[in-house]
């Protein structure tokens, strides 16, 4: 499984990398997240599944499209 850092949005300025996850998202509440997030796709890590504990949540469609484009960019595809 390849997994991204996931860290708290606290007004920082955001890379041509990060995809901002902010609380005021109309699917917000489906992430699973407590407060605004930013997903730093230049730092990837690979781990097993089997010492995954389960899932906070899911990225709607629309998240989904900026995580791919950004990751497209961050290993320059």
């Amino acid at each position: 499984m390849v997994l991204a850092f996931i860290t708290t949005y606290r007004g920082q300025t955001l890379l041509a990398t990060d995809v901002l996850i902010a609380d005021a998202h109309p699917s917000f509440a489906q992430t699973g997240l407590k407060r605004s997030s930013v997903l730093k796709l230049d730092k990837l890590v690979t781990v097993e599944t089997s010492i995954l504990l389960g899932e906070l949540g899911e990225l709607v469609e629309a998240l989904m499209l900026q995580v791919a484009e950004k990751l497209r960019y961050a290993l320059e595809l």
